[in-house]
């Protein structure tokens, strides 16, 4: 199994958006991506620091996937989301 980890930075100012595009565009279609298998999305108790980590079931998929995400740059701008790092792993181990 494998997963993307993203960093971001969130424009508190922007929040209600965010919130509403997160929850009505982009976990219904992460979902849908090919090899998908579960997704979490967390925001820092303190702080506009957000994390995203999106389990695939090959690398491939997650791959392809970091691509879409990398692409969106200026969607993502545009809802005052700065992507600060998207890296893929291997999860090796979970409870």
């Amino acid at each position: 199994m494998y997963a993307v980890v993203g960093m971001w930075t969130m424009d508190p100012a922007q929040r209600e958006l965010q919130d509403a595009i997160l929850r009505e565009r982009i976990v219904p279609g992460v979902a849908r991506s090919e090899g998908f298998i579960r997704g979490a999305w967390s925001r820092e108790v303190e702080g506009d620091r957000h994390t995203s980590f999106i389990t695939f079931a090959d690398e491939q998929s997650a791959r392809s996937f970091a691509e879409v995400v990398r692409r969106n740059a200026a969607a993502q701008s545009e809802a005052g989301v700065s992507n600060d790092d998207l890296f893929v792993v291997e999860v090796i181990e979970q409870a």
